[in-house]
């Protein structure tokens, strides 16, 4: 069996519901991936009609101490937090669904190299 142990310096987000751990970067990135989950979690759930909201499950993301080795993380970090969370090549900024880098909802640049400007 291996040993969990709890390093200060490794953060993940828990998804409070289904009860799911993302391995995180940093604190500060684990706390602002918790902050807009629970931001889109609330659209959605207001998005459903108010009679029908009963059965909507509740989900919450927290930012937490990561809760086993550090090897894990490494792989965790690795295998899932690009797929969660695109980032734009060129500044670093998370994708939306289309991943398309967009500022204040307006697209920004392309996140597609064969449309860099920079390309002669």
């Amino acid at each position: 069996m291996s040993e969990t142990t709890v390093t200060a310096d490794l953060w993940c987000i828990h998804l409070q519901g289904p009860d799911d751990l993302i391995a995180a970067p940093s604190k500060e990135r684990a706390e602002e991936r918790a902050a807009a989950l629970n931001v889109a979690f609330d659209q959605d759930r207001d998005s459903v009609p108010e009679d029908r909201r009963h059965f909507y499950p509740h989900l919450n993301a927290a930012a937490v101490p990561w809760q086993n080795t550090a090897e894990r993380h490494e792989i965790d970090l690795e295998e899932n937090w690009d797929e969660w969370w695109p980032t734009c090549q060129a500044c670093g900024r998370v994708l939306d669904s289309d991943r398309v880098c967009r500022v204040g909802g307006v697209e920004n640049h392309s996140d597609d190299p064969e449309m860099s400007e920079d390309e002669d």
